[in-house]
């Protein structure tokens, strides 16, 4: 690692630290730094809770077949371009499981530049799931082409440290009471808006969560909302079956997705299931989408293998009626037996 990019190491503890902290993941998509930023995110002890993935894409067509950015967008503009820097963090974010996405493309030289986009012209992007996109242009100048990769690093690191200020304040978690019963239903819709343009396209406008089990959960004091200024922006609600808790709805609205209130409605979940002695807390999700099985993963739930608990696989099954293909449907399990 060059000299310029290891007195940024501080800088990336900090960083990953204040992640950490927040709950929040990282994925970084390449093209002139041709992996710098991730391999200096990993230079980091701890590192593998935040860093999510990474993509080296540097080449055109690396840029369309990893990051699903049209070929027609970089014909258009070109490959250094604000359009192609957004395309690349919204790929990046798309195509993981990260709550957050930072993307640079540009010219480190010696050649390779023009007079419209000289040596040292980078465009930067990061993409926040359920916030807009931001870019940046910077214009480094003909220094280097270490020193421009340096410099992008570092400008990169920046604009991930700005991203998480309003991401990284998560909402209140505190336990319902009924008069939130009224408002989950269209926290739960904005929720599965998410799913829209994926095989779970049918899912974005299926049926919530009915208000008698809403009702039941409550009653049974399994019932989480997450509060912010202006009101509830998620919900978990869960059942006792046998001796562990099983997660029947986990709501985030879009709005205040990508700043760890999933994470933490699932944290006071675990707490009270802990509190209680219960063996584990299970759940039934989609196998495949980043926000679904691989974000539990990293909450240190499995995925359980057949055959299932007859509680699980009818849960499972029960998802027919609402566009859920079993198939692509998994049950799993965070053991709490010992913890």
């Amino acid at each position: 690692m060059s000299t310029g990019i290891a007195a940024l190491e501080p800088r990336a503890a900090a960083l990953v630290a204040r992640m950490k902290a927040a709950g929040l993941t990282l994925a970084t998509a390449e093209s002139c730094t041709g992996g710098l930023i991730a391999g200096l995110v990993t230079e980091v002890p701890g590192s593998s809770a935040v860093l999510d993935r990474g993509f080296v894409t540097y080449s055109n067509a690396a840029k369309t077949d990893l990051l699903g950015v049209p070929a027609e967008l970089i014909e258009t503009y070109g490959a250094v371009s604000e359009a192609v820097a957004r395309a690349m963090a919204e790929g990046a974010l798309a195509r993981s499981g990260a709550d957050l996405a930072v993307a640079v493309t540009g010219i480190a030289g010696p050649g390779g530049g023009s007079a419209a986009k000289p040596v040292g012209l980078v465009h930067l992007a990061v993409a926040v799931r359920g916030r807009p996109t931001r870019s940046r242009e910077c214009r480094f100048g003909d220094i280097g082409r270490g020193p421009v990769r340096a410099a992008t690093v570092k400008a990169a690191l920046a604009m991930v440290e700005e991203a998480l200020d309003p991401v990284a304040a998560a909402a209140t978690v505190r336990a319902a009471h009924a008069g939130d019963l009224a408002g989950l239903a269209a926290v739960e819709r904005s929720a599965a808006s998410l799913f829209r343009g994926t095989h779970l396209d049918a899912a974005a406008d299926g049926e919530t969560l009915p208000g008698d089990v809403l009702q039941g959960c409550l009653d049974a004091g399994y019932l989480w909302v997450a509060e912010e200024r202006d009101g509830i922006v998620g919900f978990l609600a869960a059942e006792a079956v046998g001796s562990g808790l099983h997660v029947l709805e986990v709501s985030v609205a879009r709005a205040a997705q990508g700043r760890g209130v999933g994470r933490a409605l699932v944290d006071a979940a675990l707490a009270r299931a802990r509190t209680e002695g219960r063996s584990a807390v299970t759940l039934v999700t989609d196998r495949t989408l980043p926000w679904n099985a691989p974000f539990y993963s990293r909450l240190g739930f499995e995925v359980l293998e057949p055959p299932l608990d007859p509680h699980l696989a009818a849960r499972i099954e029960a998802g027919r009626e609402h566009g859920f293909d079993p198939g692509r449907r998994c049950a799993m399990r965070l053991a709490l037996t010992g913890l």
